[in-house]
């Protein structure tokens, strides 16, 4: 089971090269309950990725306070795991072996076993014994999935992993996903520029302003949690198919606040 999530930044920003302080986060307050799956949306450079740094303990803000199960966050912890936008695969180790380096902790067998089923969920079997240069940029980016689905983390960070993913393999991939979540239910925080795969897989949804960012609208997919509260979705079951009304509502209503956030 996933872990709570405090998020109060009221100030973050970055230095430029000249020393001048450039706002990123202003008054940005949300809480995520254990299991909850939070997608995040906003537009480009508004500050979607700095917020997964931030609970990951990458970056520290000026002024706030982030908080996961009441403990708060100053540096990285083993409760979290990070898939980020840029391919950060081990380049001097297999595939198998980079799935492999997240699982410490279990058996070697219990590891083995648990590493290709992640391997094979990505569609990577055949290449388990290959070197990351030796594979596409999608490729790359289905190995550090796979690493981190398998480590299991109580919290599970996404900064557009499925961005550089064919639009087949990015859809069989959010259907495993949300199977992963509802068989285990870590506390997903999964940022995209992708309005449709937002309302697909959020629970929750963070839509966010331009930069200095705070939160424009903060929406429950009630759909999401009926099918849970209910015990109505299974591994084997799509009950939010992507032709629903209640879908392709979700999604105009979010491609309309994005839209009014558009500098001309």
């Amino acid at each position: 089971m996933g872990k709570s999530v405090h998020f109060n930044i009221q100030e973050m920003n970055y230095k430029s090269a000249t020393g001048e302080a450039i706002p990123v986060l202003r008054d940005v307050i949300f809480n995520v309950k254990e299991g909850d799956f939070v997608t995040i949306v906003g537009p480009s450079g508004c500050g979607k990725s700095t917020i997964l740094r931030l609970i990951a303990g990458l970056e520290q803000a000026d002024q706030g306070i982030i908080e996961v199960d009441g403990e708060r966050i100053d540096k990285p912890g083993t409760d979290r795991s990070y898939v980020f936008q840029s391919y950060s695969s081990f380049p001097w180790l297999t595939v198998e072996e980079n799935v492999l380096s997240g699982l410490q902790g279990l058996s070697k067998i219990e590891a083995r076993k648990r590493a290709y089923e992640y391997i094979n969920l990505v569609g990577l079997t055949k290449y388990s014994g290959i070197y990351p240069s030796k594979l596409s940029g999608g490729q790359q980016q289905r190995v550090a999935i796979a690493r981190t689905l398998a480590m299991h983390s109580e919290v599970i960070l996404m900064d557009e992993p499925y961005a550089a993913l064919d639009a087949q393999t990015r859809e069989f991939l959010q259907e495993e996903l949300l199977k992963l979540w509802t068989e285990i239910r870590p506390t997903i925080l999964f940022v995209t520029h992708d309005i449709s795969e937002a309302a697909y897989l959020g629970q929750k949804i963070l839509v966010l302003t331009e930069k200095p960012a705070t939160i424009l609208e903060e929406i429950i997919n009630n759909r999401r949690s009926q099918e849970l509260n209910n015990g109505m979705f299974h591994a084997s079951n799509r009950l939010f198919p992507r032709e629903e009304a209640t879908y392709n509502e979700l999604t105009i209503h979010l491609r309309r606040l994005l839209i009014s956030q558009v500098s001309l």
